[in-house]
C-alpha cells in the first residue's frame, strides 16, 4: 500500500529558529515547504500567490495574528490550516476552529504530532467541502 505524497506546506512563524525547526521536520518527512512567512499578513499574501496544500501557522505574531490570518485565508482562498501555539488552551482552540482552522498542535511540535495534525487538517478540510 502506497502512502499519499506529503503536501506542499506554507510555514508561518515569526521566530526564525522555530520556523527553521518546523521546516527541518517537514523536509525530513519528505514534504515540500512552499515558503516561510513571518506574520499573518505575509501568510495571506503567500496563500493567494502559492496555493499551498496546507498552512502551518503560529498563533501569536506581529502585524496580524494567526487567528485573524486563518479567518482571512478561509474567506479568500480556503486552505487547510494547522494552528501552532505554545499554549494548550481550550479557549484558543475554540477561537482557532471558529476562524476556520482544521487542527491545532502545541509548540514545540514533535514530528509525529505535526504530521498527524497536517493529515487531520487535510481530512477535516475535505470533509467540510
Amino acid at each position: 500500500m502506497e502512502t499519499a505524497p506529503c503536501p506542499r506546506i506554507l510555514v508561518v512563524e515569526d521566530d526564525a529558529l522555530v520556523a527553521q525547526f518546523i521546516e527541518f521536520l517537514l523536509l525530513d518527512e519528505g514534504c515540500a515547504v512552499a515558503a516561510i512567512a513571518r506574520d499573518g499578513r505575509d501568510a495571506v499574501e503567500a496563500v493567494l500567490a502559492l496555493h499551498p496544500d496546507v498552512v502551518v501557522m503560529d498563533v501569536e505574531m506581529p502585524e496580524m495574528d494567526g487567528i485573524e490570518a486563518t479567518r482571512r485565508i478561509q474567506e479568500l482562498c480556503p486552505t487547510p490550516v494547522v494552528i501552532l501555539s505554545g499554549y494548550d488552551s481550550p479557549e484558543l482552540l475554540a477561537r482557532a476552529v471558529t476562524a476556520g482552522a482544521q487542527a491545532y498542535v502545541t509548540k514545540p511540535p514533535g514530528r509525529h504530532d505535526l504530521m498527524r495534525a497536517i493529515l487531520f487538517a487535510q481530512a477535516n478540510f475535505q470533509a467540510e467541502c
